[in-house]
């Protein structure tokens, strides 16, 4: 069983992204009727070293990069 937490943060902070993650939502009747899709930070903070962040909520992702490494 997985549990999901949401914790806001204030103020400028840096992180690393490494990995996405959709986690989806149905009803009995097999409808869709929630999805969230997340990305997996390394924050550098000791309490937190690595969460998820939410892309669909009202946080304010400020110039974002994405690069390949292969």
């Amino acid at each position: 069983v997985e549990e999901y937490y949401e914790q806001y943060y204030v103020g400028n902070h840096t992180v690393v992204g490494y990995g996405m993650r959709t986690v989806r939502y149905y009803n009995a009747a097999g409808n869709l009727v929630k999805q969230l899709d997340l990305v997996k930070v390394a924050t550098g903070n000791n309490a937190n070293p690595l969460v998820y962040i939410s892309l669909d909520d009202y946080n304010n992702l400020v110039d974002g990069y994405a690069i390949d490494i292969y």
